[in-house]
């Protein structure tokens, strides 16, 4: 009888199956590279708009402290706000402060406040029932408040600042706010013209150009005999004219725009993210 020699078939055996191994092994690897890859770009499109935001952001007020005589500036400018008479409630997201006569926050005049040409004012609004004509206001600079029952759209906003000596007349918005429902309202001026968002939509804009006037401090609730009845969260303001699309990521949340650690603070510090 004669032997056949199975050692080339074995060789050529343990040969294949290395080969499908190290095969496997590399369509493993490419699919890991694959996912990094697609997750790598979906951070870079999602973070320049986060980091961009973050900043141009020059007055963060979460009223998530819960107690306390102080409404905490998270934006790192100091821009802290006396409480008097404001209670700490449930917000849009995490908590709030209800207002109602005469109820005030007041932050005092700091030249991160002070705008010239450009400006943005963002907040949740959650009206009680009631008649309110004011909610954020620096007398003589710029407001974002409800219209008064003798304006053009009683219960909606209104966006305005004082340019060249006198009030610009503001644009209004068309919607009329609903009693005990929570609405994302942003106000914008960029150096050409004023324009106001609720809930994403933009609602109205106006042909507007001048610096914005200088005034004094910065009050969230009742102005003189102007009165607000409700609640605000996530007041944040910015240097300049925001995008749609930076208002449309406003509307997620600032924790998940700017994540902030469980202190309140934020979780990267300003210079360090401005220093990239």
């Amino acid at each position: 009888m004669t032997l056949k020699d199975t050692s080339i078939s074995l060789t050529h055996f343990f040969l294949s199956a290395k080969l499908v191994y190290y095969q496997r092994r590399k369509k493993e690897a490419m699919k890991h590279i694959f996912w990094f890859a697609l997750i790598g770009c979906l951070y870079i499109a999602v973070y320049p708009l986060s980091a961009e935001l973050l900043d141009d952001a020059v007055g963060i007020w979460l009223f998530d402290e819960g107690k306390g005589g102080t409404a905490g500036d998270t934006s790192g400018n100091g821009n802290d706000g006396a409480i008097n008479g404001a209670k700490w409630a449930e917000g849009k997201f995490g908590g709030a402060l209800e207002f109602e006569p005469p109820h005030v926050v007041t932050v005092e005049h700091s030249d991160s406040l002070s705008f010239k040409e450009e400006m943005t004012i963002a907040t949740w609004v959650y009206m009680n029932k009631g008649v309110s004509d004011t909610a954020i206001r620096k007398n003589g600079s710029y407001l974002l408040e409800v219209q008064a029952p003798n304006e053009k759209v009683p219960g909606g906003y209104v966006f305005g600042i004082w340019s060249g000596g006198g009030f610009t007349g503001g644009v209004w918005g068309t919607s009329v706010i609903e009693p005990e429902k929570w609405y994302h309202i942003v106000g914008l001026y960029n150096g050409n013209e004023m324009q106001l968002y609720v809930d994403g939509t933009l609602e109205a804009t106006t042909k507007q150009d001048g610096d914005i006037g200088q005034a004094g401090e910065l009050l969230f609730g009742t102005f003189g005999g102007e009165k607000f009845i409700g609640r605000l969260d996530e007041v944040i303001f910015f240097n300049r004219g925001i995008t749609e699309a930076e208002v449309a990521e406003l509307m997620k949340g600032v924790e998940v725009v700017l994540p902030v650690s469980p202190n309140g603070l934020l979780t990267t510090t300003w210079g360090r993210l401005k220093n990239r």
